[in-house]
């Protein structure tokens, strides 16, 4: 009975823990946010500026030369969370142009968030905090 009564603890501490951060989210959300680069090179940098405003700026790997490349210009978007969801519209792009990605962890350094582009297919993209515009492409 005490491995079940610890196991419930454990459970409520987390589930708190979770409504805790999810509650604090634009707090922990605001700045800048560096994605883990993923296998096909893409190393894109979120910022969030704490008034709805999300700029996406795009960056590229190259494995091979250990360096990165950028030849697209920021995307802009008004974003808001509820529900620990964060919610893009990007104007520019035309109304209907809007992204969702859930908020699977959040703290004060580290991000994951999934994206569901099909039922069956859901993206997850790993994020670390950063001062700046700066990519976590390997380099020489």
């Amino acid at each position: 009975m005490k491995l079940s009564l610890s196991a419930l603890c454990m459970s409520l501490l987390t589930f708190f823990a979770v409504t805790n951060t999810f509650a604090y989210e634009d707090k922990y959300l605001k700045g800048f946010w560096a994605m883990k680069p993923l296998v096909n090179g893409i190393a894109n940098v979120d910022y969030y500026d704490g008034n709805n405003k999300n700029t996406l700026y795009i960056f590229t790997c190259d494995f091979n030369q250990k360096t990165s490349s950028s030849n697209e210009e920021p995307e802009e978007a008004d974003y808001h969370v509820k529900d620990g969801i964060i919610y893009l519209n990007y104007p520019e792009l035309g109304k209907e142009f809007k992204r969702e990605f859930k908020i699977k962890a959040l703290s004060k350094n580290n991000l994951v968030l999934e994206e569901e582009v099909l039922p069956e297919i859901v993206l997850t993209f790993e994020y670390e905090r950063v001062d700046s515009v700066k990519n976590l492409c390997p380099t020489n």
